[in-house]
């Protein structure tokens, strides 16, 4: 996991200016919260061995949507939770468990558990949307947007800036095992 995260921060991907040699180091440069992030893709990538690749892109797309989300629905300081929460919408499908099991065990926030399980809050209302619009579903997707209260127009361009993104991080996690 260290190799593929030196790699992927090491790749024009990223962009940084400088060669970073160690996880310190990117700590550094990137902070916990990055590095966190990477890493969940990378231990989600390896729970999805025997699945689809679509799969785990999808849920890359899904996180990286939903962050992109957060300043939108007024909770830009929860960015990195929404990113879990996105990513995590898929977990049931990776681990082949019920996802109140899996959410059992996971050190996460109340909210987002709720939001993941399909209680009515405002996570749940992101994850609405999402879901929604992935699947071309524009009545809700419609009804979901004036909950959220968001401007229609504006969320294509955070979904397809998601789905280049999540395309690009895949395809470096994966470039060369």
């Amino acid at each position: 996991m260290t190799y593929k995260l030196l790699r992927l921060i090491n790749s024009a991907y990223v962009g940084l200016p400088q060669e970073v040699g160690s996880i310190k180091h990117a700590l550094m440069l990137l902070g916990l919260s990055t590095i966190k992030r990477w890493a969940s893709l990378f231990v989600l990538g390896g729970m999805g061995k025997d699945k689809p690749e679509e799969l785990m892109i999808t849920s890359i797309v899904r996180a990286q949507f939903c962050e992109s989300l957060a300043p939108m629905a007024g909770l830009a300081n929860r960015g990195p939770e929404l990113f879990m929460m996105g990513m995590l919408s898929l977990i049931e499908a990776f681990m082949d468990r019920p996802m109140a099991d899996i959410l059992a065990d996971l050190p996460i926030s109340e909210d987002i558990k709720a939001a993941l399980q399909g209680d009515p809050n405002r996570l749940r209302q992101i994850l609405d949307l999402m879901v929604s619009y992935e699947r071309g579903e524009w009545k809700a997707f419609s009804e979901a947007s004036q909950k959220l209260q968001f401007e229609e127009k504006e969320i294509p361009g955070f979904y397809f800036k998601a789905v280049a993104s999540a395309h690009q991080i895949f395809d470096q996690s994966t470039d060369g095992g």
